[in-house]
């Protein structure tokens, strides 16, 4: 009966097990945080890894400047080979950039949800970034 149990443990937790989901290059996937995906055949992972900074104008209030938001993201080859950090932002400029090569791949940050509002504060497990990824 113990063994059972354990058993049955083993596949519950397997099952809430977070698998890496695919996307395809060329077209926009949406990724949540701590989420991996995989594009490419495999030859391209990406995770989510957090939102380092969030300073978007609130939906609830007009501003002068739309804010910004850096989303920060592990990228590696199959295996994580040559694993590389990104960091991308909803509001890109020269110092700010909102698309980052990786190799052949090229990485852009086309969303961020939700939008902020002032009367909440955004949990870091809520986010779900817009990515879109092509290849040279």
């Amino acid at each position: 009966m113990r063994r059972c149990l354990t058993a049955l443990l083993f596949v519950l937790l397997a099952a809430g097990a977070v698998a890496a989901q695919t996307a395809r290059v060329g077209r926009e996937f949406e990724l949540k945080a701590g989420q991996v995906v995989t594009l490419d055949g495999g030859r391209l992972r990406i995770r989510f890894a957090r939102v380092a900074s969030d300073s978007r104008c609130p939906a609830d209030v007009e501003c002068v400047w739309a804010g910004n938001a850096e989303v920060l993201f592990e990228v590696g080859g199959s295996r994580w080979k040559g694993k590389k950090a990104l960091g991308l932002n909803t509001n890109a400029s020269p110092e700010r950039p909102g698309e980052a090569r990786y190799g052949r791949y090229t990485l852009k940050l086309t969303g961020l949800a939700p939008q902020t509002r002032s009367t909440r504060k955004i949990a870091p497990g809520e986010y779900t970034a817009t990515l879109l990824v092509s290849k040279e």
